[in-house]
């Protein structure tokens, strides 16, 4: 349980160590039992008062994302200039 002191005041949790609460200081006492029966003691006489958990702020609103424009298609290199076809040499000899 968190708490803010109103007034500065001592007290113990274990019943042994004594502990100086200071006013205007925030505490979280924690969940133990004998923290809670502290803090109690502390509000019914109000030297304190309980702070009550914020609740969590609204996610950002986020805007629909736009459509983008379509990427380019990739340009294709030019396809080689076939090569000049040559006369095939002929394996035959001319007779003369």
């Amino acid at each position: 349980m968190r708490i803010t002191m109103l007034q500065t005041k001592q007290g113990s949790i274990d019943g042994i160590t004594v502990e100086t609460y200071e006013a205007g200081k925030t505490y979280d006492l924690g969940p133990d039992v004998r923290a809670l029966d502290l803090a109690n003691a502390f509000l019914r006489e109000q030297w304190a008062k309980i702070v009550i958990a914020k609740p969590p702020e609204p996610a950002a609103k986020v805007e629909p994302a736009k459509q983008l424009a379509p990427e380019p298609e990739p340009v294709q290199p030019p396809a080689p200039e076939p090569e000049a076809t040559e006369k095939p040499v002929s394996t035959h000899r001319r007779r003369r």
